[in-house]
């Protein structure tokens, strides 16, 4: 009984991890990318939350698209 919850919930935390990992590490990768590009690190993280902004403003739109015309096209669009 015990294993049956847990296979959920590592599934989920798997599938959490690769969908998140990209948004999720860009701390990782400030300093080095800041150096590189001669910007300040406010910039770089500014330009991080941007992004984060708008993808949590677009997100509804899109999947009210994805309901609308289903996943596969909506995806082929994005590309």
């Amino acid at each position: 009984m015990q294993r049956s919850f847990w296979v959920p919930v590592l599934c989920g935390g798997i599938i959490l991890t690769i969908g998140l990992g990209a948004r999720q590490s860009f701390g990782i990768f400030l300093k080095p990318i800041s150096a590189d590009l001669g910007v300040g690190r406010e910039l770089w993280s500014f330009g991080i939350a941007a992004s984060a902004l708008l993808m949590g403003v677009v997100a509804p739109f899109v999947g009210s698209i994805a309901d609308r015309f289903g996943a596969a096209r909506t995806i082929a669009l994005a590309r």
